[in-house]
């Protein structure tokens, strides 16, 4: 259609669509979005997949049936600069995950035959200016803190997000610019600030790289854990965003109660210090995430944790069911030790994540159900364990000696009294917390951290180390232990 398109531009695009025409022997060009429909139609088929991008010169130039489509496609030019400046760029990157991308490629490898959900090659994304932040950070710091807040994961959790979803393409581009006419119709940078061309931070790349810039890691948390924070040597308690607002009646569900798509790879905080200056600072009462896996098959972070929600949730799924087939703490210790053997002997300790995968997949409508369900799963664990934390906070004030010099403060009290549980959530109810979080999720998260003794001090989470709980329940008791270790230390 030509309606309202300038005609000299119209006639110079047909012009060159003649010349390409004539010049490349008939062949029609396709674009992007095109070329990505056919390759996921071929997807299923590995074989067929590798033939399309590999023509042999025979049939280049021959005419092929609808039906046998090989070596129809070819690629006349890739527009791909790789200097030396930009190997340099990269060779740091690849340097640091060269054992996690062979880990990667043993499992794509393995995945036989192939499923709807995997293609013949492993895509991934490399940010190498996640080092160049740090690089230039250490320019202009020689003692002090680096503060990063994004949206983001550990580099295993991003690896595995490639793996189960090969067509995501991990780039998200925001566009606000609809209606604009000056904006849409002159040039995609006339109206800068209205559109987003963004990925999630890998925050392994930039503590590794940092370390090699002098930065050291201090804590790795997430966003949430930043309005709970509070100095090590005051007793008082951070007044979280509730207190801060000061009523219910606002929208605090944007902030508490957020629905994301992926909620492993929500909003997270990393604190790196260098130089001399604030060597002994650490968070108190913080989640302290993973970011320094040794295997894409490591369990999750504290054994405590009955999920890892550090992970895309389809593969903590996977992970928990390998887990609860090995009841044997001996077959428990040889799964960690497989985990650390993936380099050196990958079949045999991929073999069983391996064929709780393809025990899935080969059921039929299982995998969307699965990942459904356990993503649901995984946001309200997110709301729990923020709720979880905030009541500790409460009971970490109630916890408060009225002689500041008590150094048994952590052990006045415990939520076996039942008047101190009692107060302890009329607090919680003062707060209106069941209002933000629901009645039903307030009532099973605060009985269950009572249950648990999860608040007290000397509390049993920890002692059984064959024994799991939800995650917010090890968070709570975290929070509390860490607070209680301030107290010796002061």
């Amino acid at each position: 259609e030509t309606d309202g398109a300038d005609p000299w531009y119209f006639q110079k695009f047909i012009h060159l669509y003649r010349l390409n025409l004539a010049k490349y022997e008939q062949h029609v060009f396709v674009s992007k979005y095109r070329y990505r429909q056919l390759r996921k139609l071929v997807r299923f088929d590995k074989h067929l997949e590798f033939q399309i991008l590999r023509p042999t010169p025979a049939r280049v130039n021959a005419t092929v049936p609808f039906d046998d489509i090989a070596g129809c496609i070819t690629t006349n030019q890739i527009a791909l600069s790789l200097e030396e400046p930009r190997c340099r760029e990269l060779g740091g990157y690849l340097r640091r995950h060269a054992e996690r991308y062979a880990q990667a490629a043993t499992i794509h490898e393995s995945i036989e035959p192939p499923t709807p959900f995997r293609i013949a090659h492993m895509k991934t994304i490399m940010r190498p200016g996640e080092e160049e932040f740090m690089r230039a950070t250490a320019g202009l710091i020689d003692h002090g803190f680096a503060l990063t807040v994004d949206y983001g994961a550990d580099a295993d959790g991003l690896l595995w997000h490639h793996l189960i979803r090969p067509n995501y393409d991990g780039i998200h581009t925001m566009d606000a610019r609809t209606g604009l006419h000056e904006c849409t119709h002159t040039s995609h940078l006339q109206c800068p600030g209205l559109q987003d061309l963004t990925t999630s931070v890998d925050f392994t790349e930039v503590a590794e790289a940092g370390v090699e810039y002098g930065w050291k890691l201090k804590a790795y948390t997430h966003q949430w854990d930043l309005e709970r924070s509070y100095y090590a040597h005051t007793p008082e308690v951070a007044l979280h965003m509730l207190e801060r607002v000061g009523n219910t009646r606002t929208n605090l569900g944007v902030w508490y109660l957020r629905q994301e798509e992926d909620p492993w790879a929500f909003f997270k905080v990393m604190v790196q210090q260098r130089g001399d200056e604030g060597g002994m600072w650490f968070f108190p009462g913080a989640m302290q995430l993973p970011v320094f896996r040794r295997s894409l098959l490591e369990p999750a972070t504290h054994p405590c944790w009955d999920s890892d929600m550090t992970r895309p949730a389809l593969v903590d799924y996977l992970m928990r069911k390998v887990r609860d087939k090995l009841t044997d703490p001996a077959e428990n210790a040889a799964l960690a030790k497989q985990a650390e053997g993936v380099a050196s002997d990958p079949k045999a300790a991929l073999k069983p994540f391996l064929d709780e995968y393809m025990a899935l997949y080969t059921t039929p409508g299982a995998v969307g159900h699965v990942m459904m369900s356990e993503s649901d799963k995984q946001r309200q664990m997110h709301q729990d364990v923020v709720l979880a934390l905030m009541v500790a906070d409460y009971w970490r004030s109630l916890m408060i000696p009225d002689d500041p010099t008590d150094p048994h403060g952590c052990l006045r009290i415990s939520t076996r009294d039942e008047g101190a549980a009692r107060a302890l959530r009329v607090t919680a109810l003062n707060r209106r917390l069941d209002r933000i979080f629901g009645q039903e999720h307030f009532d099973r998260v605060f009985d269950e951290l009572v249950a648990a003794q999860a608040l007290d001090a000397h509390g049993s989470v920890f002692k059984d180390s064959q024994k799991r709980y939800p995650t917010y329940v090890c968070a709570a008791h975290q929070a509390i232990q860490d607070y209680c270790n301030m107290q010796d230390l002061g």
